[in-house]
């Protein structure tokens, strides 16, 4: 699907799994993630950190999360809480960050 960005944009909250890429994206554009089935090693550690900082939910059993999103629509102020925390650990300009300390040590 060539089309992840825009659908983000126009959402409310993410449900997927927290791989790397998805997460970055995810915290980039302050949504709310709500987790499922995260597969052991990085994507568990990505589900720790997310909801340690209060940028994601993990749902155990996946045929609950519908009552977990239902819950955070009908609950402006925590998805208003998760979105913050989003956005609060976002790194968007990582990439030009990387880029820019790189092209520095050119010249060294």
């Amino acid at each position: 699907m060539q089309n992840i960005h825009e659908l983000m944009h126009v959402s409310k909250i993410i449900l997927s799994k927290p791989g790397g890429v998805t997460t970055a994206e995810v915290l980039s554009m302050g949504l709310p993630m709500v987790i499922v089935k995260p597969i052991p090693g990085q994507e568990i550690n990505n589900t720790n950190f997310l909801t340690l900082k209060g940028a994601a939910i993990k749902v155990d059993e996946p045929g609950e999360a519908h009552k977990v999103i239902d819950g955070l629509l009908d609950d402006k102020a925590k998805l208003d809480r998760l979105k913050s925390a989003a956005l609060k650990i976002a790194k968007p300009n990582a990439s030009m960050d990387i880029a820019r300390l790189l092209l520095s040590l050119e010249s060294c």
